[in-house]
């Protein structure tokens, strides 16, 4: 069993987003959300350590544009991003709109 490496718990949401790796700009969906990163749905296949810009929020209630860096990727499926320089308060914003939209789990 792997040991949990994640410096904040994500919740699950269903957000729709994009990806921007260098001229390139991809839509995706964020799956899981925490203020220290996400788990992003996109078939695109993105390396570890690349660097990722993601738009987080939600229409009306909050947009941000995030950098970070994949640190998991599941072939096909998706990438694990940790985000880069994230002020307190980006990560004060980030809890809030998971807890305006966050899904159960189960």
């Amino acid at each position: 069993m792997s040991q949990e490496r994640r410096r904040a718990p994500r919740q699950r949401v269903s957000l729709k987003t994009y990806l921007e790796s260098g001229s390139e700009r991809h839509d995706a969906v964020i799956l899981n959300l925490s203020p220290k990163g996400c788990f992003v749905l996109t078939p695109r296949e993105y390396r570890v350590g690349a660097t990722l810009k993601i738009e987080v929020g939600k229409p009306g209630l909050l947009h941000m544009t995030l950098e970070g860096a994949v640190v998991h990727r599941m072939g096909g499926r998706g990438v694990g991003v940790r985000f880069k320089d994230v002020t307190a308060t980006q990560q004060a914003l980030i809890s809030k709109l998971v807890q305006s939209i966050a899904r159960p789990l189960g």
